[in-house]
């Protein structure tokens, strides 16, 4: 890497954190606001409106900064069929046209859907479970394949698995109503409704980390590494970076924004969210990749018109719940994590999917050689 360009890299990545480190400032001054402060309404006033714009401006800064970067790193490759990997993000954009449609049309029942036990609610914690399960599958075949050889691999693949167990059943309150359990007194005092979870202890924390966590993860992170090569610098973290597959699944979630919108995390991860859009479209455009450009067109598309709707009609949520937009987004997420456990299972198992691991597992004779994430040459790699 030409030092040169990595010098103004950091400088230039400095320089927007220091935006988004002044803006916080000026919230706590002057606006006394914390950085996790729920002040729930978009706000159209000068003062918010030069916040929105210092974060889309840190996070643009903050996007260049990688790009003047050369391409050193290469994202492990989508080893499911290409045609799969469009549909899932088809799917999951009309998934979200079809909830902001419906919000328009009918905002009682989108709120009817999105209530405790209802169909949002139920989709979001099945999802999580089934990224659970083929993670936790992957994980035990890996080690009974290779043992102690990838044992680093398979508790890495564990711990995704109990990460999305734990997003699972905290979407249904561990079972709470199912089982019809009292809410222990000492939850009860902490939680704000009434629930036996972690994340309604303190709401907005628990929030913050999930959604800004998982733009890290499935946004962030790729870009990252393509640009710097970083985890595969760090042993067999390089396997389990996601692929623009999963960016493009998620990134309708970070234009699901109502109730958090003032915060500054959910508008770096907007804006973003936005930039990366913009150049992986311009990259698959440039290389004439024109069934991936729709698919990714329509995960742009679903992202654009899910903020547009909820900044500029959000006061319908007025006569429902201000919160309700966060329960979709919340079934966008974990969708991405199912496709993204697909995805490592075909990494990890080669071109024959998730079925050939039982099946080589069934028959494999003498020692395995050790898992091999396989690298896609086509990746784009345009700046």
């Amino acid at each position: 890497m030409n030092r040169r360009q990595a010098g103004t890299s950091v400088l230039l990545t400095v320089f927007a954190a220091g935006i988004v480190a002044a803006v916080l400032w000026f919230d706590s001054v002057y606006l006394g606001l914390s950085p996790l402060h729920e002040n729930t309404y978009p706000n159209s006033t000068p003062v918010y409106l030069a916040r929105t714009f210092a974060f889309a401006a840190a996070a643009a800064i903050a996007f260049f900064a990688l790009l003047r970067l050369p391409d050193r790193g290469r994202l492990p490759a989508d080893s499911e069929p290409t045609q799969w990997a469009r549909l899932t993000i088809v799917l999951g954009a009309v998934v979200t046209l079809a909830t902001v449609a419906l919000f328009l049309l009918s905002p009682q029942g989108y709120h009817l859907l999105s209530l405790e036990d209802n169909v949002v609610e139920m989709l979001s914690a099945l999802l999580a479970l089934e990224a659970s399960l083929v993670l936790i599958t992957v994980a035990v075949i890996v080690l009974r394949r290779h043992g102690r050889a990838e044992l680093l691999r398979a508790a890495l693949l564990a711990c995704l698995g109990l990460a999305c167990l734990i997003v699972g059943v905290e979407e249904v309150s561990w079972g709470q109503r199912y089982l019809d359990l009292e809410t222990p007194d000492a939850i009860l005092e902490l939680s704000e409704r009434n629930e036996i979870n972690f994340h309604n202890m303190n709401t907005a924390f628990f929030e913050f980390a999930y959604y800004f966590g998982l733009f890290l993860f499935f946004v962030a992170a790729p870009i990252v590494h393509a640009r710097t090569n970083l985890f595969a610098r760090l042993g067999p973290t390089g396997d389990f970076v996601p692929t623009w597959t999963s960016a493009l699944v998620v990134a309708p979630a970070f234009g699901y924004n109502y109730v958090f919108w003032n915060l500054a995390f959910t508008q770096i991860a907007f804006w973003f969210t936005a930039f990366f859009l913009a150049w992986h479209i311009r990259n698959l455009i440039r290389e004439q990749a024109w069934a991936t450009t729709v698919a990714a067109g329509a995960s742009a598309l679903a992202f654009l018109a899910a903020q547009y709707v909820f900044y500029f009609q959000g006061e319908m949520f007025l006569a429902i719940r201000l919160w309700d937009a966060t329960e979709y987004k919340e079934l966008i997420l974990p969708y991405a994590l199912l496709v993204y456990s697909i995805v490592l299972a075909h990494r990890f198992r080669g071109s024959g999917g998730l079925a050939s691991v039982f099946e080589r597992t069934s028959s494999a004779e003498g020692p395995a050689e050790p898992v091999r994430a396989e690298v896609d040459p086509a990746l784009p790699h345009a700046a």
